[in-house]
Formats: C-alpha cells, sequence, structure tokens
C-alpha cells in the first residue's frame, strides 16, 4: 500500500501548501525559521568573504591595486566593475553562497530536509524548470530586452572582459536562485509557518526582500512587486521552480546588456516607468503559467518517499 502511495503523482492542487509547509515537519519549533535564516546569513557572510579575498588575489595578480579595488567596492554597483571575473565574483558569486547557506542550516539545525525549501513535493524539479523558463525568456527577457536597449540612447564601450562574461553567464543564474531560495524558500516559509496565512506570508516576504535591496523609493517598490509576484508564483506551483526562472531570465538579461553597454546597473534603483512595466511583465508571466497550468496540468509533482513518512511524523 505504500508503494502505491510513494509512486503517485499529485496535481497541484493535491500538494500540501508550500508556504506553510515547514511548520508541519516534527521537528519544527516556532523559534527554528529565526534560527535557519541567521544561519544561513552567516555562511553567506562567510562565502561573500571567501569571494572578496579570491577577488583581490585576482586583481593583484592582474597588476591592479588592491586597496582601490576594495575602495570600489564600497562605492557598490556605480563604483566598481560589475563585468570583470573580480567584479562578478563580488556582486554575484557571493549571492549564490546563499544557496549553500540555507542547505547548511536546514542540515545542522534538523528543521526538515532541504529540498523541502525549493518545493512541498520532491524538492526543486528540473522537469518543471525548463518548462516555465521558456515563457520566462518569451514574456520577461524579450520585452526587458527590447525595452532596455531602446532606453539606453548612445551604445557605450563594452565592459566585459572574456572571462568576466563567462564568469557572469555561470553566476547570475547561481546569484538569482540563492536568493530565491533565501526569500521565497526560507523567508517565505518561516513567516508562513508563524501566520498559517499564506497571502500574509507572500506579502511579508516581499517587504523583506525590497527593504533588503535598499534602493531608493522606486526601486524599493519595484523589487517589492517583483518579490510579491515571484511570492506568488511559489504559491501557486508549490515550489520556487516559476520564481527561479523569472528572476535568472531579467537578472541575466540585464547583467548581458549592461556588460555589453546598453544600459547601467546602479545601485540608485530606477524610475516609475520601469515600475509600471516590471508590474505589467512579472503578471503577464504569473497569469500565463496559471493557464498553462489549468490547461496542461503542468505543475504535477511526485512526491519523495521520505517526504510521505515525514508527513505520518508531522505536527498540527
Amino acid at each position: 500500500m505504500k508503494e502505491e502511495v510513494t509512486k503517485k503523482t499529485l496535481s497541484r492542487g493535491e500538494v500540501t501548501d508550500f508556504v506553510i509547509y515547514s511548520r508541519k515537519f516534527k521537528g519544527y519549533k516556532w523559534y527554528k525559521p529565526i534560527l535557519e535564516i541567521i544561519l544561513a546569513g552567516i555562511i553567506w557572510i562567510i562565502g561573500t568573504a571567501i569571494c572578496i579575498g579570491i577577488a583581490t588575489f585576482i586583481t593583484v595578480l592582474s597588476g591592479d591595486d588592491s586597496k582601490a579595488f576594495l575602495d570600489t567596492i564600497r562605492g557598490g554597483y556605480d563604483t566598481f566593475n560589475t563585468y570583470s571575473v573580480p567584479g562578478v565574483l563580488y556582486s554575484l558569486a557571493s549571492v549564490a553562497c546563499l544557496i549553500p547557506g540555507v542547505a547548511f542550516a536546514t542540515k545542522v539545525l534538523k528543521t526538515r530536509p532541504f529540498h523541502t525549501v525549493a518545493s512541498s513535493c520532491g524538492g526543486f524539479s528540473f522537469r518543471i524548470f525548463f518548462k516555465v523558463i521558456i515563457p520566462a525568456l518569451i514574456i520577461i527577457g524579450i520585452p526587458v530586452a527590447i525595452v532596455t536597449i531602446i532606453s539606453a540612447g548612445e551604445k557605450e564601450a563594452v565592459s566585459f572582459t572574456a572571462m568576466g562574461f563567462i564568469a557572469c553567464l555561470i553566476f547570475a543564474p547561481l546569484q538569482s536562485a540563492g536568493e530565491e531560495f533565501m526569500f521565497r524558500g526560507l523567508f517565505l516559509q518561516g513567516i508562513g509557518s508563524w501566520t498559517k496565512k499564506s497571502i500574509a506570508a507572500v506579502i511579508i516576504q516581499a517587504v523583506f526582500f525590497a527593504i533588503l535591496h535598499g534602493y531608493n523609493i522606486f526601486g524599493v517598490i519595484e523589487i517589492f512587486i517583483s518579490g510579491l509576484l515571484m511570492g506568488l508564483m511559489a504559491y501557486y506551483t508549490k515550489g520556487i521552480e516559476a520564481s527561479c526562472a523569472s528572476h535568472i531570465v531579467n537578472n541575466i538579461v540585464l547583467f548581458m546588456l549592461a556588460g555589453f553597454g546598453f544600459n547601467t546597473i546602479s545601485s540608485n534603483g530606477t524610475d516609475f516607468l520601469t515600475v509600471i512595466l516590471v508590474a505589467i511583465i512579472d503578471s503577464a508571466y504569473l497569469a500565463c503559467i496559471i493557464f498553462m497550468d489549468k490547461k496542461y496540468n503542468w505543475f504535477t509533482r511526485t512526491p519523495k518517499e521520505t517526504d510521505i513518512l515525514n508527513e505520518k511524523e508531522m505536527v498540527a
């Protein structure tokens, strides 16, 4: 009987609510989500320090001034070269360290398996991810690229080094995934475990996501809207694959175009028209994946046997 259950493929509606999933495991205590976030943050800080150390070492090997490099880091995107290998290590690889941070936190605290941060049934599904990345490229990637190129005005010189371009291709997706594991994973599920209200948790995590980016007022609003809609994606699909696809496509398009001189990535944020554009594009993507799920049942998932066994040990 147990084997029949473990092999069952569940539709989106049958899967346990992703947002409040973490509170249902036996190891759950109200304070453990806080410890998860703190411990993941500590590992991220250590990873960031390592990335900065490696970036500084590469800078010295290249014959440049290490002190000048560190000074540019303090100024954020407005002062340092994001498109060299040291720049990519600091701006992208450091954020990707959130993934091992989240994995380490769930392992050490023994709250629940790491894969449950990615979905409430079977972990991160690359089958689903490769489905949702296609509409993300069309609905998000193409409009963002067109608007960025048109609004750029006079094209500037290419900023990428050859190795910087390769490093960006590798670490830009990991940087976006790192933020998803942290915010649509730990933050969203942690807040959901307290509120027991999924939509409230989606809104609150978006607030944290916006505040921690530290842009100007329009930049904060833009990040809040993105965080809200990506939270709704995670809530509806019961996992972070769609939000990862959205985040990855948006970031890699912007980084690539900036590196080729079509726009400038700035710590100051954005403007009102960009906020409206982001709201329209991300909403269209969310509507698309909901439509595709209703028509083609995109978000069916096969649970892991250990998840099903854990559900028998869950607390109310």
